[in-house]
């Protein structure tokens, strides 16, 4: 004890006899429901602004998902394009080259038969 003096308790004036005395002259469910409304007040505001705070994250990366699927489907119809371009090209020079092998067929000599 500081300075070697005894602590005197005086009956009747701690927290307990307190709350014990608000909770005779209210109610206990009048108690109870201020004590709810505090929770609601203070603790279970906090957890809604945590979770609105991970809400609103998830929002972001949902965008930045959409934003980044958005680009590959762009991507791959460039490569479709790109393919289709090649098909076009390759199917040209597929019809050159028979047609000049059609015409070195036909300019081809005939062998010679066999009777003359």
């Amino acid at each position: 004890m500081p300075n070697g003096t005894p602590q005197v308790v005086v009956p009747g004036a701690g927290w307990v006899d307190m709350a014990s005395r608000v909770i005779v002259q209210v109610g206990f469910p009048v108690v109870v429901a201020g004590v709810l409304l505090w929770y609601l007040l203070f603790k279970f505001t906090g957890n809604v602004e945590v979770i609105t705070a991970r809400m609103a994250a998830n929002t972001d990366m949902a965008a930045k998902l959409v934003a980044f699927q958005e680009k590959m489907v762009a991507a791959q119809e460039n490569e479709f394009l790109e393919l289709h371009k090649q098909t076009v090209v390759l199917q040209e020079m597929s019809e050159r080259m028979n047609k000049l092998v059609a015409s070195a067929e036909r300019r081809r000599p005939s062998p010679p038969q066999e009777g003359q």
